[in-house]
């Protein structure tokens, strides 16, 4: 995930551990970055057991699709405070 083609861009990684045995969470992990510097990072067991490997890759993406749109808020906000943005748009 990319936000924005600036030097100062949103950069954004996600991944999954894929364990899938028997009755266990897959992890799920992202990391923001802004010039070279993480700026929000999360390692998580999954809540929900999930039946497979691609199932636990959306779950994590799902996840970290919601921090990088409240990022892109929240980076809209400090450096144009004069408009007013929506979080989803």
């Amino acid at each position: 995930m990319t936000y924005g083609g600036y030097r100062d861009s949103l950069k954004g990684f996600t991944n999954i551990d894929g364990n899938m045995a028997e009755n266990q969470c897959a992890t799920s992990r992202y990391a923001f970055i802004i010039n070279g510097g993480a700026v929000s990072w999360s390692a998580k067991k999954q809540e929900l057991v999930t039946l497979s490997t691609t199932e636990s890759e959306y779950v994590g993406a799902v996840h970290a699709t919601k921090e990088a749109l409240w990022l892109r808020f929240l980076i809209s906000q400090i450096f144009h405070p004069t408009r007013h943005h929506h979080p989803l748009l």
